[in-house]
């Protein structure tokens, strides 16, 4: 934490202290005393932009007239995080902006601490008397859980950084079109696309999309049956097809969109899957005559599949 001494050495002969007394500007924790030899110290553990002012020290003696130590005009400058303390992204290269200030007398080169090294600003402007920082993150799906981890801080050096931190939260949106999209007709086969959930930020929207074996382009098509899971943790939106001659060879896939509470985001769209119907036939004479113990029967079934667990 920032911390800030002002001492004052006694040199009053034989006299001899009964204590001393800080004051400060008003609202001002000043109860961080300690006593050092003849110095008697006042240390602001967790100064506020509101700690700047007058600070003075007043002794009291056995006898005569107590001295007392003024500070007019002590200036605390601190380096500040101006972002929320939780943010929330998705994945999939959403550019994150994080933003930090401190006043200043001219340009002051700041960091963000992300727990294990210093980043460097992507801008840093100066404007009497603030210098305003920004960094941005670059949320890849590779860097998601890393970014997640991560608690950041800003700073100018490993003693002078800001009380508040920054938490980011990265949601991730899937697919799961199993390993199956082909079936006799009469199958269903269900689709799911699936969006992390956070209480703090709006629902997401899935949205179903089919292009259909004899189109060119994709239309929006309703019917999934979605809601939260057991632990509220994902959005989940299930589409049932049922496969027939008109969905054989027609295409589907999902968009995720979160509208509000990111601080940023990107759309997710699923893979492209084909449902596909595999249509069942026998090959062979409806009866045929062998003698026993002389030959055999072979009976064939033939599924037009390019699916080879059929």
């Amino acid at each position: 934490k920032q911390w800030y001494q002002r001492r004052v050495a006694i040199t009053a002969g034989s006299d001899t202290t009964t204590g001393v007394t800080w004051t400060g500007p008003s609202g001002v924790d000043v109860s961080g005393t300690s006593i050092d030899g003849d110095d008697y110290i006042l240390t602001l553990t967790e100064p506020t932009s509101t700690a700047s002012g007058a600070y003075t020290c007043a002794f009291a003696f056995s006898a005569g007239t107590a001295p007392s130590g003024v500070f007019s005009d002590i200036n605390i400058n601190l380096v500040t995080s101006t972002s929320p303390s939780s943010v929330y992204t998705t994945a999939g290269g959403a550019e994150l902006t994080l933003t930090c200030t401190l006043d200043s007398t001219s340009e002051e080169t700041l960091y963000l601490w992300d727990g294990t090294s210093d980043l460097d600003a992507d801008t840093t402007d100066y404007v009497d008397p603030t210098t305003t920082a920004t960094f941005i993150l670059d949320v890849t799906d590779d860097d998601a859980a890393t970014i997640a981890s991560n608690t950041y801080l800003c700073r100018k050096s490993a003693t002078e950084y800001s009380v508040d931190s920054v938490d980011v939260t990265v949601l991730q949106a899937s697919d799961d079109f199993g390993t199956v999209t082909s079936g006799i007709e009469g199958d269903i086969q269900t689709l799911t696309c699936s969006a992390d959930y956070d209480a703090a930020v709006a629902l997401p929207t899935i949205e179903w999309k089919l292009q259909a074996s004899d189109e060119s382009t994709f239309s929006v098509i309703s019917g999934a049956v979605e809601g939260l899971n057991d632990d509220g943790s994902q959005f989940i939106s299930a589409l049932n097809v049922t496969v027939g001659d008109a969905t054989d060879g027609n295409q589907y896939k999902c968009d995720v969109v979160y509208s509000t509470g990111l601080s940023a985001s990107v759309d997710f769209t699923s893979d492209v899957t084909t449902v596909s119907l595999t249509q069942m036939s026998v090959d062979g004479d409806d009866y045929q005559i062998s003698a026993v113990g002389t030959a055999s029967i072979v009976f064939t079934c033939i599924a037009a599949s390019s699916d080879s667990s059929i």
